[in-house]
């Protein structure tokens, strides 16, 4: 095999490698966001059954 051949193989098993990291990356990075959207969304309907049971006038509201 020529250097030539080599260094070109070898080129590209790099950028291959380099690419799957980044992609793994990329998809930790959207089940990170994902898990902090539920955080937040769990938290919200936490405050919101807080105040639904803390004022009764609210409770009433969402009645009508």
């Amino acid at each position: 095999m020529k250097l030539a051949t080599a260094v070109m193989i070898a080129g590209t098993i790099a950028g291959t490698a380099v690419t799957c990291v980044g992609a793994a990356h990329i998809i930790q990075q959207a089940r990170q966001q994902k898990e902090r959207n539920e955080a937040v969304l769990v938290q919200n309907q936490i405050e919101w059954l807080t105040q639904v049971t803390t004022h009764r006038d609210l409770a009433r509201d969402l009645d009508a």
